[in-house]
């Protein structure tokens, strides 16, 4: 019986030492594998558009030395190369992973939806979501959402302007004539698409008459006044009045 236990033990060592052995080699092997593509994959936004290209992922990860294309093992690095893209583009998740059997590198994109975009001290955009979230991006990113230029704080931006903003693009006459916002110490101008006519708000924050009450008349001015565009200064600051040059 004893002659039966110890050869029963060496076959189970045996088998253990082979099936280690088959492991570090498959280890080894696995270190190996060589990147033949990658495939960068981007979620529309829900309106079908993409402001993230692959054109703009694959250069960002050329200049940072992190494109895993010919290169071993970059399942190894994946992290470094999810955290490049999730904190330089307009992305909020960004999957990334080796396919071994096919030896392609996958990088799967689902994209921030800008709402608007800040120019000032800093630039960055405001996320088109409850919690309203600040992001920054490299500058090829370039959304087609309201500008907003000023002096105001962070939190302005993503509660007041905010709601400005989204009165704005839930009017269809006002979402298609008003392009850049102008807000200084709470003071507004408005701008139309090209730039040629100023529309003069006054503050965002009126008691005697906000913004709505006010934005309604410049409305009802313009289905009056066929050739309101003729003119170049349009101000709304005086109660019931619109004041042209």
């Amino acid at each position: 019986m004893k002659i039966i236990k110890i050869i029963l033990i060496t076959i189970l060592l045996s088998i253990t030492c082979v099936g280690f052995v088959w492991t570090i080699k498959q280890k080894k092997s696995d270190s190996n594998e060589v990147c033949q593509k990658l495939n960068v994959d981007i979620k529309p936004l829900a309106d079908k558009t993409n402001y993230v290209t692959e054109d703009m992922i694959v250069k960002f990860l050329n200049i940072n030395g992190l494109n895993p294309e010919k290169k071993q093992n970059p399942d190894s690095y994946s992290y470094k190369i999810r955290d490049l893209i999730e904190n330089n583009f307009a992305v909020k998740k960004a999957e990334c992973y080796f396919n071994t059997k096919n030896k392609i590198f996958y990088v799967n994109i689902t994209q921030r939806t800008p709402f608007f975009k800040v120019v000032g001290n800093r630039t960055y955009y405001v996320e088109d979501n409850d919690k309203r979230n600040i992001f920054t991006t490299v500058a090829d990113y370039n959304a087609d959402v309201p500008i907003v230029t000023g002096i105001f704080t962070d939190s302005i931006a993503q509660k007041d302007i905010f709601d400005f903003v989204k009165f704005l693009k839930n009017d269809k006459f006002l979402s298609k004539n008003i392009k850049n916002i102008y807000i200084t110490n709470g003071f507004v101008k408005l701008t139309t698409p090209d730039k040629k006519q100023t529309i003069i708000l006054g503050k965002l924050k009126d008691r005697s008459s906000d913004y709505k009450t006010k934005l309604e008349r410049f409305k009802k001015f313009s289905e009056k006044v066929d050739d309101w565009k003729n003119f170049t200064e349009i101000d709304l600051r005086f109660d019931k009045q619109v004041v042209c040059k």
